[in-house]
């Protein structure tokens, strides 16, 4: 069973490289400043994302897909989540961004509608609404 959650114990974000989370990102620290939400497949953690909401905006902090689960569209899950939040705040208009590291990554941004501005993508509210239709269209 597939399911989403907001994340608030940061000892559940403890040790995630025995799970497949091969990043090193500090996610007990991004719960005390960030919300944090994550994706379970049958109550196992499979990725998770980090985003504040800021005025005009939403701003995606952090995203990691555990290792066994990349590629099977859990990354734009995700992204899809937080567009579909960052929709619900009515002063931010639907807007969501985020830097990207320069490793190819940005493609997959860019395949998700993001224009690409420096190393910020940044995704339009048409976009963010399409994303959250096409991803979360079976119940999410």
């Amino acid at each position: 069973m597939k399911e989403y959650k907001f994340m608030r114990d940061g000892k559940k974000l403890r040790n995630l490289s025995r799970i497949g989370f091969e990043s090193g990102f500090d996610w007990e620290f991004e719960l005390k400043i960030h919300q944090v939400m994550g994706i379970f497949i049958d109550k196992q953690l499979v990725g998770l994302i980090s985003f504040s909401h800021l005025r005009g905006f939403t701003k995606v902090s952090l995203i990691e897909v555990a290792k066994l689960y990349r590629r099977q569209r859990y990354g734009a899950l995700l992204l899809a989540l937080v567009m579909r939040e960052a929709i619900k705040i009515p002063d931010n208009g639907g807007y969501v961004s985020l830097r990207t590291k320069t490793n190819g990554v940005q493609m997959f941004y860019l395949h998700l509608g993001a224009i690409w501005f420096e190393q910020t993508m940044i995704f339009q509210p048409e976009v963010c609404q399409k994303n959250v239709a096409k991803y979360l269209e079976k119940g999410w």
